[in-house]
């Protein structure tokens, strides 16, 4: 059996199990691509009698698919602790490296307005009522520049994991 063989016969399987995992279809195929590198790099240990290597192959995908979560958990639960401090309406951003980190990504965006947002919920104790106020916008149109914002937010700290990835 050989490479390519494996791969065609396991992999809708195996891509299924990994997305019930990780929730990413990118992801997913990475992971199954990893997982199936280890088995072949390690061919000669899993002969098997039958040939029937999906059980194996179903334990190393596991186990890639939790090794990456693992690894990008840390990164997750600060993306996702910014994007929530983005929310409230205080900005209670206590930790340095985070505000840092949203400083470097807003000062980035193109968008004047979303820039001036930021900031004044930064950086001012105003509730969002007196932010559309001064910018001299409707409350709802504030609370789609909020929305657009954390949306920029989140795309550009995906991108940013995007280059991490392994």
């Amino acid at each position: 059996m050989d490479f390519n063989s494996i791969y065609k016969q396991y992999k809708n399987v195996l891509i299924s199990y990994i997305y019930k995992i990780v929730h990413d279809k990118e992801t997913s195929k990475d992971i199954l691509q990893e997982s199936i590198l280890k088995f072949w790099q390690n061919y000669d240990k899993y002969i098997y009698k039958n040939d029937n290597y999906l059980p194996l192959l179903i334990e190393i995908c596991k186990n890639t698919a939790y090794d990456y979560l693992r690894k990008n958990q840390k990164q997750k639960i600060q993306n996702n602790l910014l994007i929530e401090n983005l929310k409230d309406e205080k900005m209670n951003l206590n930790d340095q490296h985070i505000l840092d980190k949203l400083n470097s990504i807003v000062y980035n965006i193109e968008d004047e307005q979303l820039k001036e947002l930021y900031y004044m919920l930064l950086h001012t104790k105003s509730k969002k009522k007196d932010i559309a106020k001064y910018m001299k916008i409707s409350d709802r149109h504030l609370r789609r520049k909020m929305n657009q914002l954390i949306q920029t937010i989140k795309t550009r700290l995906e991108e940013e994991n995007e280059k991490i990835k392994p």
